[in-house]
């Protein structure tokens, strides 16, 4: 979930690169071996930035800009 414009709360869209059974609670970056819980397509995803391609959606239904920052996550608001 991001922050939008107008203080609302959107779902940022991303393909699926990591297995299901990844802790939720932990950032990918503090994950221990976590090459292990990246798939093998979500590791050419990641490679060719693919993943993020469907957030083009999220640039045309208006909730995100194409230029700037990524929109902050919900929880990062107040900071």
């Amino acid at each position: 979930r991001r922050v939008g414009r107008g203080k609302k709360h959107f779902n940022i869209l991303k393909f699926r690169t990591m297995r299901g059974d990844t802790p939720h609670d932990v950032p990918t970056h503090l994950l221990k071996n976590a090459d292990s819980y990246i798939t093998k397509s979500g590791a050419f995803l990641r490679k060719t930035s693919l993943d993020e391609l469907p957030q083009i959606y999220n640039i045309l239904a208006g909730q995100m800009s194409i230029i700037g920052p990524r929109p902050a996550l919900y929880n990062q608001y107040d900071l």
